[in-house]
């Protein structure tokens, strides 16, 4: 159910490199992400939150399948090895 959003006119980021880590809250679930093994399934843009998640068994509650069309999922970031500057509407 993936797809795209032709309302947002954003460049796509660039995708992973190395291996990385996310831990599902209040699930505490880490999973670590493997950039070559992307995309895990074909709900959610490659290598989202979305896509990673559900692959791992995380039920994330979502309705447009992951181009922020339905606002029915959210992110929080609590901590990041990376400097996040600004919050993306592309869901990555």
């Amino acid at each position: 159910m993936g797809g795209t959003n032709p309302y947002l006119q954003q460049e796509a980021p660039q995708p992973a490199t190395q291996k990385f880590t996310i831990t599902f809250l209040p699930m505490n679930v880490t999973v670590e992400v493997d950039p070559k093994k992307i995309p895990y399934g074909d709900t959610g843009l490659p290598g989202s939150i979305l896509d990673i998640g559900l692959a791992h068994g995380i039920g994330i509650d979502h309705a447009c399948g992951g181009v922020c069309a339905c606002s029915t999922c959210h992110c929080i970031v609590r901590e990041s090895s990376e400097t996040v500057s600004e919050m993306s509407k592309f869901g990555r």
